[in-house]
C-alpha cells in the first residue's frame, strides 16, 4: 500500500493481526527512506510500541482514524513507546522522514465496492478534466468549479453534520463551515496537480 503524507510517498507494508504487529519490522537490519510499517489496530487507543530487540531507530507516526497524524515519535532501540493520543493506526519509518502532526494521511489506494482503485486526475487536449481508476476508465467527468473533496474530509464532514443534526447549534453549524474552510484553504494552497 502506497501511504502519502505531506509530499513524500511510502511503500507499506501493513499489518493488521496481532501476531504481525507484534513482529513488525523485527528481524530486519534497516529501513529504507521510502518504506514503512503500517500497523492497524481494531480500535483507537493509546497504543503501545516497543523498539526491543530492534536494530536501528524509527519515527512512530500515530494517525488517527480521521487519517490525521496526530503524534509523532522519534523512537530510539530498546525502549517502549505508548501513544499519548488515540490513535486506529501507527506507521514506523525511517527516523529522518520528515512528517509533522496535523498533517492528513492519503492512502494511495482506496477501496470503493470491493474493487482497488487507483483514482488520480486527468486534463485531456480539451481541456476537460476527469477523474480516472487504474485502468484509464473515466469514474467521473468534472464540468468545472466543483470541489473534490477527500474521502477522509468527507468522512469528518459526516460526522460533523450529525453532531449538528442531534443538536442544531450554532456552535455544530459553525464547526461545519470551519472544516470546509480548512478544507478549501488547503487545496488553494497546495500545488495544482494535488487539487
Amino acid at each position: 500500500m502506497n501511504i502519502k503524507i505531506g509530499k513524500h510517498i511510502y511503500l507499506t507494508k501493513v499489518a493488521k493481526t496481532i501476531e504481525d504487529r507484534v513482529k513488525g519490522l523485527l528481524g530486519t537490519s534497516s529501513i529504507k527512506k521510502n518504506m514503512g510499517m503500517l500497523l492497524v489496530f481494531d480500535e483507537p487507543g493509546f497504543h503501545k510500541i516497543t523498539m526491543v530487540g530492534m536494530k536501528y531507530p524509527l519515527l512512530l507516526v500515530g494517525i488517527s482514524k480521521f487519517n490525521e497524524v496526530l503524534q509523532v515519535i522519534p523512537a530510539e532501540v530498546g525502549n517502549n513507546y505508548i501513544f499519548k493520543k488515540k490513535v486506529l493506526s501507527v506507521l514506523e519509518v525511517h527516523p529522518d522522514s520528515k512528517i509533522e502532526e496535523g498533517e492528513e494521511v492519503i492512502h494511495a489506494s482506496v477501496v470503493n465496492e470491493g474493487n482497488m482503485l487507483d483514482l488520480h486526475y486527468e486534463l485531456n487536449s480539451e481541456g476537460e478534466y476527469f477523474i480516472l481508476d487504474q485502468n484509464g476508465n473515466v469514474q467521473v467527468e468534472l464540468e468545472g468549479s466543483e470541489r473534490i473533496v477527500s474521502r477522509i474530509h468527507t468522512k469528518k464532514l459526516m460526522l460533523l453534520f450529525d453532531a449538528y443534526k442531534k443538536d442544531k447549534t450554532e456552535k455544530n453549524l459553525a464547526a461545519i463551515g470551519s472544516h470546509m474552510v480548512s478544507i478549501i484553504n488547503t487545496q488553494d494552497s497546495q500545488d495544482f496537480e494535488y487539487v
